[in-house]
């Protein structure tokens, strides 16, 4: 990934940074006393970044939630959570997350009264796979105190049902209603949480993380996971800056930086997700007349939580998938740097519907952008479900993106997917084919090698830490990943196959196959 030196014969690594990159004659000159370690015909690549993955909820779903990912129908999820709340009786709530009611038999999103007849003596909380709607048993409700007559949070839903009571499901920002009735997670928790996703992440090649908007509480677990040298990769962790149902800005945290863990953007949620047609846009999705997504930033709200960070210097991060949504933290941002100009590098995350005007005026502003290839293989089904035909032509336009000089980021925002394989991202881009063979914009389709770099210095990029990770490049951290063969060397369709043999951070090898 290093223009200079596309490719290259040997790496000479002296502690934890990359010391020369050349011929082995060349290295063995400069080093003959060092330790050689022969690839056998494996390739070398700089480590993978995910630049935007919610690192906790990986490891909550493998630690501490039921994982409904999968789930094809009301029974099949009623039954699962029966088995969960079984094997857990001494659990006080029944928590879930990962389905997809598009992919469902009953097409329908659960209510509370289903949830009641899988788990009845327990309060259940069960979230879409999109992370944007919460699904409350009744016991559930009781608890967070909602009734017809609970005040709607600015930018949320409270959903009746023909009786005009709460029939249990919370869009956007009212979903914060019901995480606040329910147990908190310890540090003990994050901490198992974090290191059992740490596991996952290098076993996959990756050596760099961003964990896009986390609570003060896992925040500080962070920090004292890197005070404490606990930390097996880096981490970029971007603290929240308006809770779910909340109206006032959490205070900015110190900034920090240190070779394992970056603090330096703050993450905002200017809409919902495409597949669960909470995404704000300008047209009602196919198949209604008036669903236009949820709006949870309007741009006048978001200048006066964003201007502070902004003029403090910090990285601003924020979550657009809808056209509405786009244009008005877009405007927002063009406003901020108009008023204060900042080297700050701001991003937009997903960035799932822009027109090409929007484009045009991401590259002028150089703001970076965090698509996931991963929904189109995934969720590309719910997509040609929910967009008309013209809102399907600008979907995740990612090779528009690349033609129009922007800097994109690849990541897979799991656990909203489940696959989290930086090959599999490639071959999504690639192909952008769903799990039932469709196909959206083939012509928006990404090169393997304009892939390997968004999932490399793309995201250094991203995360402003180009200087130190990205590429294998002299003076860069010593971040590798070692693959039984190179992507460039297969046909596309054989990407899957291949199999990632060791992931190195910091010159020491933390995954071997």
């Amino acid at each position: 990934m290093d223009p200079q030196v596309s490719e290259a014969e040997a790496v000479l690594v002296e502690n934890d940074r990359i010391r020369a990159v050349g011929t082995l004659q060349e290295l063995a000159c400069l080093a003959p006393d060092a330790e050689r370690y022969s690839l056998k015909g494996q390739c070398l690549l700089p480590g993978f970044v995910e630049a935007h993955i919610h690192v906790w909820k990986v490891g909550n779903l493998q630690t501490h939630t039921l994982d409904l990912r999968g789930t094809t129908s009301i029974p099949d999820l009623q039954e699962r959570l029966r088995a969960f709340a079984a094997e857990r009786p001494d659990a006080t709530w029944v928590q879930a997350r990962g389905f997809n009611e598009a992919a469902m038999l009953e097409r329908r999103m659960p209510t509370r009264k289903d949830l009641d007849a899988a788990v009845p003596d327990r309060p259940v909380l069960v979230q879409r796979t999109c992370a944007h709607i919460l699904v409350l048993n009744s016991l559930a409700l009781e608890h967070a105190h909602i009734t017809a007559q609970t005040p709607t949070p600015a930018g949320g839903e409270i959903c009746l049902g023909p009786d005009g009571n709460p029939n249990g499901v919370l869009t956007e920002t009212a979903q914060g209603l019901g995480f606040r009735a329910a147990p908190v997670f310890s540090e003990a928790d994050y901490v198992t949480m974090v290191s059992a996703a740490t596991e996952t992440l290098l076993a996959h090649g990756f050596t760099t993380a961003t964990d896009p908007g986390v609570m003060p509480d896992l925040l500080a677990v962070y920090r004292k996971m890197e005070m404490e040298k606990r930390l097996k990769m880096r981490f970029n962790v971007m603290p929240i800056r308006l809770p779910d149902g909340g109206t006032t800005a959490l205070p900015l945290p110190d900034r920090s930086s240190s070779d394992f863990l970056t603090i330096n953007t703050v993450k905002f949620f200017a809409d919902g997700g495409l597949s669960g047609k909470t995404s704000a846009v300008s047209r009602p999705y196919r198949g209604t007349m008036n669903e236009f997504g949820v709006l949870r930033l309007p741009p006048d709200f978001f200048y006066e939580l964003a201007h502070e960070p902004h003029e403090k210097g910090w990285k601003i991060a924020t979550h657009a998938i809808g056209d509405v949504a786009i244009e008005g933290i877009l405007s927002t941002y063009e406003r901020l740097y108009r008023e204060t100009p900042s080297p700050a590098r701001h991003r937009i995350e997903h960035l799932g519907l822009p027109n090409s005007d929007h484009l045009k005026r991401v590259a002028a502003a150089g703001i970076a952008v965090v698509p996931q290839p991963m929904f189109l293989r995934e969720l590309g089904g719910n997509f040609r479900q929910y967009l008309d035909d013209a809102f399907l032509a600008q979907c995740y336009p990612m090779r528009s993106m690349l033609e129009a000089g922007i800097t994109v980021a690849f990541s897979s925002d799991a656990p909203v997917v489940k696959g989290i394989h930086p090959l599999e991202n490639l071959h999504a881009a690639y192909f952008r084919r769903d799990l039932a063979g469709g196909v959206i914009t083939p012509e928006e389709s990404v090169s393997v090698m304009e892939g390997l770099y968004a999932c490399t210095m793309g995201g250094a990029i991203a995360n402003s830490m180009e200087d130190q990770i990205g590429s294998i490049t002299p003076g860069k951290f010593a971040d590798f990943v070692i693959l039984e063969s190179s992507p460039l060397a297969v046909d596309p369709e054989r990407l899957l196959e291949i199999k990632i043999k060791e992931t190195w951070v910091g010159g020491k090898r933390v995954f071997l196959a």
